[in-house]
């Protein structure tokens, strides 16, 4: 989409940040990590998948307009599990958990969430219930929305060459391909209310 100048030039500030670039993604694309390696890695990513509901849950009570709700409940409506036979997001990113070896799906509240996964939950709560709608809307959209499909793009490579299955890996291939759907929405929600320097400041 991303027609509007603003929001093509954000989309390419997105697109060309470090963190989605990180050399770490680029490395999971082309060298021969194994299961184990990937074990550790989803450990540290899952905290974030399990909350990410909650930070469209926030930001949708504060929406101003029927309409933004609307867009924020179409991305919720696939992270509980529509397109997915039923299954969350986070469910089916413990399958993908279990079949690494991982048992932190199953310890529940007795995992320790990694200090850099805390504090990362702890700032984006805070942007989407105390910041201006836009600025949560910002994180969750291009913030995330627009990233993902472009860091998984690197990692699912990865993953199948560690011996993953495709069944193994869903929540990554759905990703890239709702994650389109969902960049698109919030993006037309940008477009609605992001319409003036003051708004895009």
């Amino acid at each position: 989409m991303a027609t509007n100048p603003f929001l093509a030039s954000l989309r390419r500030e997105v697109e060309s940040h470090p963190g989605v670039n990180h050399l770490f993604l680029q490395r999971c694309a082309t060298s021969p990590f194994s299961r184990q390696d990937y074990r550790v890695f989803g450990e540290n990513h899952f905290p974030l998948v399990c909350v990410f509901t909650n930070y469209l849950e926030r930001l949708l009570v504060r929406a101003p307009s029927s309409e933004a709700k609307l867009w924020l409940a179409k991305v919720l409506v696939d992270e509980y599990g529509e397109g997915s036979e039923g299954e969350d997001h986070a469910t089916l990113y413990a399958h993908f958990l279990r079949s690494a070896g991982s048992t932190v799906p199953d310890r529940g509240d007795t995992v320790k969430v990694p200090v850099p996964a805390a504090e990362f939950i702890r700032e984006h709560r805070r942007i989407v219930t105390q910041e201006p709608f836009l600025v949560g809307l910002g994180a969750v959209g291009p913030g995330h929305e627009w990233a993902i499909p472009r860091m998984f793009d690197a990692v699912i490579p990865g993953l199948r060459r560690a011996g993953f299955s495709e069944a193994e890996i869903n929540y990554f291939t759905l990703h890239v391909a709702q994650d389109v759907d969902h960049g698109t929405w919030l993006e037309e929600a940008l477009l609605t209310f992001g319409n003036t320097e003051e708004a895009r400041a």
